[in-house]
Parts: C-alpha cells; sequence; structure tokens
C-alpha cells in the first residue's frame, strides 16, 4: 500500500470518528466553538479530496458531483441569493463530502470493512448507556445540555420522556446510527462476517433495548427494513435462508430477558404512546400509511408542484440549510422546506436539481441492483447493508452536517461491500 493510500485511510476513520464524536465537542466539552465546531470534518475532507483526486476522477458519478458542485457556485453568486459564505457552505456538501464515497472502496478492503462493523457495534454499548441516562434524567442535567443550553438537547417524546440525542447534537442522528448498527448487526448474526465476538451479545441486547428508548418511529422503521432486507437475501439465496432462523432464535434468546428489566418496559411504554399520538396526529385516518405518505410520498412529489414558483436556476446553493438560512437572513428554521427534495429544488432549480437528484437515484439503484445480483451469487451482505443508504441517498438529509456525514459513510461502506463480494469471488476461482 502507498503513502497515498494510508493517507487517505487515516482521514476516513478520522471523518468517520468526528462523525460520531462531534456533536459531544459541540455541546460539552467546547460549546463556546459550537458554530466552528459544525464544519470540523470539512478540513478533513479538503485534504481526502487533494490526495484521492485521481480516484475521484475514474468515477463517473463523483465527475457528476464535482460537476454540479462547481456549477452551483457560480449560479447562486450571479442569479442567486449572492452570499459568499452561504454558496460555499452548500457547495462543499457535493464538493468536499460526496466524492469521500467513491474512495472507501478504493482505499479500504474486507478486513477494513469487519473492523468498521466492529467499531460501530462496540459503540452501541456506551452509546446505549448514555441514552439510557439522558431519558432517566432531567433536561436540567449535564447530559442533557445541548447547543442551545440547558435542557435543549432532547426532543418531544411522550409521557413526559423526551428522545435522546446520545453524543450528537439532534434526534435523527441517533435512529440513523443504530439503524446502521443494525445491518452491521445482522451481518455477523447471519455469520456473513465469520466469527462473533464475544462481546457481541451485549451490544444486540442494546440495539434492541434502544429502539423504546429513543422513542424513534424512524428507528423502528428503520430496523423493519434491515430485517426484510435481510428476508430477501434469504429468497434470493437458498444457502443463506438456513443462517436466518437461527439469526432470529438469537436474537429472541436475547429479547426474552431485556423485556425483563424495568428500563424496557417503561421505556416501551413511552414508545407506545409517541407512535400512538404522533401516528394520529400524521396519519390520520390512514394511521401508518398516512405517515408514509406525508413523510415519504410527499417529500419526492410535493417539490414538483411547486416548480412553476421556483426560479430556473433556483435561489442558490446553502439558502435552504438552517446554517444557510441563518447566515443570509439571521433566524433559524428551513426556508424552502426540510425535506431534501424541497431544499434541493429551491437552492438549484429545475435543471440542476433534476441532474444531481437524478446522480443520487442512479447510484442508489445501480448499487441496489448490484447488492441484489450479488446475494443471488450467495453474497448477501451489500443487500443487507443496502437499506439504510440507499434511502438516505435519495432521500436523506445532506444540508444537515451529522446527517450528511452518515450518507457519505455508510455509502461509502456500501460501495466497498460489494468490492469485498468480487475479492472473495477472485479467491474462490483462483
Amino acid at each position: 500500500m502507498n503513502k497515498r493510500d494510508q493517507y487517505l485511510r487515516i482521514l476516513l476513520w478520522s471523518y468517520f470518528i468526528l462523525l460520531i464524536t462531534e456533536g459531544a465537542l459541540r455541546k460539552w466539552i467546547f460549546p463556546s466553538l459550537a458554530t466552528p465546531l459544525l464544519v470540523v470534518r470539512d478540513p478533513i475532507c479538503i485534504i481526502a479530496v487533494f490526495l484521492g483526486l485521481p480516484y475521484i476522477l475514474r468515477n463517473k458519478y463523483a465527475i457528476g458531483f464535482l460537476a454540479v458542485g462547481i456549477i452551483s457556485i457560480p449560479v447562486a453568486m450571479t442569479v442567486g441569493h449572492g452570499h459568499l459564505f452561504v454558496t460555499l457552505f452548500g457547495a462543499r456538501i457535493i464538493l468536499l463530502h460526496f466524492p469521500l464515497i467513491f474512495i472507501f472502496p478504493t482505499v479500504f478492503d474486507k478486513n477494513d470493512l469487519v473492523r468498521f462493523a466492529e467499531v460501530t457495534l462496540l459503540i452501541a454499548i456506551p452509546m446505549t448507556i448514555l441514552i439510557g441516562f439522558q431519558y432517566y434524567l432531567p433536561q436540567s442535567h449535564f447530559v442533557n445540555v445541548g447547543i442551545g443550553g440547558e435542557g435543549s438537547s432532547g426532543f418531544g417524546g411522550a409521557l413526559g420522556r423526551f428522545r435522546s440525542s446520545g453524543t450528537f447534537t439532534f434526534t435523527n442522528a441517533v435512529s440513523m446510527y443504530y439503524a446502521i448498527a443494525a445491518s452491521l448487526m445482522a451481518g455477523y448474526l447471519t455469520g456473513v462476517f465469520g466469527r462473533n465476538p464475544k462481546w457481541l451479545w451485549i451490544s444486540l441486547g442494546c440495539l434492541l433495548l434502544a429502539v423504546p428508548l429513543c422513542i424513534s418511529r424512524t428507528l423502528a422503521f428503520s430496523y423493519a427494513l434491515v430485517s426484510l432486507a435481510v428476508l430477501i437475501s434469504g429468497v434470493l439465496s437458498p444457502r443463506f435462508l438456513g443462517r436466518i432462523i437461527p439469526a432470529i432464535i438469537v436474537i429472541c434468546l436475547v429479547l426474552v430477558p431485556i423485556t425483563q428489566m424495568p428500563v424496557f418496559e417503561d421505556s416501551t411504554e413511552a414508545f407506545i404512546e409517541r407512535w400512538e399520538n404522533a401516528t394520529e396526529s400524521e396519519g390520520g385516518e390512514k394511521g401508518v400509511r398516512g405517515v408514509l405518505e406525508s413523510r415519504v410520498l410527499n417529500d419526492l412529489t410535493g417539490p414538483f408542484e411547486r416548480l412553476e414558483r421556483i426560479p430556473l436556476f433556483g435561489y442558490g446553493i446553502g439558502i435552504g440549510t438552517q446554517t444557510g438560512t441563518f447566515l443570509f437572513f439571521r433566524r433559524r428554521g428551513y426556508l424552502l422546506g426540510e425535506g431534501e427534495w424541497f431544499r434541493v429544488t429551491g437552492e438549484l432549480g429545475i435543471i440542476l436539481s433534476f441532474f444531481y437528484l437524478g446522480l443520487r437515484l442512479w447510484l442508489a439503484g445501480l448499487l441496489l441492483i448490484k447488492s441484489i445480483l450479488q446475494s443471488k451469487s450467495g453474497h448477501p451482505l451489500p443487500l443487507i447493508l443496502s437499506p439504510m443508504p440507499a434511502f438516505w441517498l435519495i432521500l436523506g438529509n445532506s444540508g444537515q452536517p451529522t446527517s450528511l456525514g452518515f450518507i457519505v459513510t455508510f455509502t461509502g461502506l456500501w460501495a466497498l461491500s460489494l468490492k469485498t463480494c468480487k475479492e472473495d469471488m477472485q479467491e474462490s476461482s483462483s
């Protein structure tokens, strides 16, 4: 391995570690630096893109993202909002972060993928302990101090309990973390990663306990998607189907003692209350189907219903992010809408956003098709890992820095898992 690849590996690991810890840095360790630490991973991206540019330029999708980012800058400064810092904040998403996706499978191998899985699942143990403290301790306690000060870390839950944020600045990142951890756990339970470490069962218990503790419907849906991917993998590969039943038995064996814990019973009551209230509020008489329509279908179709009111080249990249709105208007909120497609179409306009969103859709579809084909060939890992990065590539909020970090890191690992399948096939044929 050459020095370039060694440096890139260190940079990508640093990106991942900061993704997990930057929220703690911003709200607990260096609260006075909370604003500049919002982009603490950006210097890593700059160096990584500089060093990895020869690899990035070999991929047509990466070149497409770079082209969108470059074009968006003069467009925003001339026919858009014209604010330099807002433009740079928005353009960095496409120019600095998205290209990292294509470096992961270039410099990492199967052993690195296993290490990422081990580290992610080990983190689940202290993370679950932390959200347990955040769940039970008052909002005035130190662990519930957020960027906005005392009591700003939690978010509305049910029965007087609040949704925890863990080491992150907001609750959505906790759900994203546990969703990915669940995919990696599925890989272990079904024997894809090989030998299971002894501490894995503790991590499994933490993942099961996290659902009610987080009081998050999104996390429950994410676990359901991961389970569906595992079942589909079993259908596509009969050899793999035999591994699923033992995995289900293991989960049940771990779940039984977890359900006897007072914390599980208490948090489950809050979770059920939250589920019923939020589902009734968002879904109405349609229930869960109504929630999916309002939170997924509306994010896909809603932006196109207002295109006639948006300038041809948009209002300028960055203006739809919370940071961009604050820099330009000195107020908080989502100027163009909270959904990713609302923001992107409003910022880039119909032409550029069509190309950019099309790239993300095409990349997600391509990786998904390859994952299905690999599963049929007896390599189910890419398909098991696919649900969350595929969903985030299509609809994930890249305007929020932590969410962006999860999209980049785990889409990169998804692509890496496809590379490892090719390596396995080459080894078996040699």
